[in-house]
């Protein structure tokens, strides 16, 4: 909140995970972490080289990359796990993070109308 007492509006930034390709479902993403270029520093330090490395996840890289019909099975094996995530729905049964890494502060219970009841 800004010294009028409203909030502030952010800017939406939409950021592409593959700027090469943006708008295709294809492996770019994977040769760019291949290249050094990947987009988040969790996705690169997962691929590369050094003791952040990891052999397994880049070894799926590299099959992505030399075998694409490979990728779009395991992804469209991930679509359907993905469905199945029960999404937490109503008062009190989850809450979307105002900062990722933090619990959102508690909400006084007046703000949901248990006071007026």
């Amino acid at each position: 909140m800004h010294a009028g007492g409203k909030e502030q509006q952010r800017p939406l930034a939409l950021v592409p995970n593959d700027p090469i390709s943006p708008f295709l479902m294809d492996v770019v993403y994977y040769k760019n972490l291949k290249n050094n270029m990947g987009l988040f520093r969790s996705d690169q330090s997962l691929y590369s080289k050094g003791k952040d490395g990891n052999k397994m996840t880049r070894a799926m890289v590299e099959a992505f990359l030399t075998q694409p019909s490979f990728w779009e099975s395991q992804f469209a094996v991930s679509m359907v796990n993905l469905g199945s995530v029960g999404v937490l729905a109503g008062a009190h049964q989850g809450e979307i993070r105002h900062v990722c890494s933090t619990r959102n502060p508690p909400v006084h219970p007046c703000r949901h109308g248990a006071c007026h009841q």
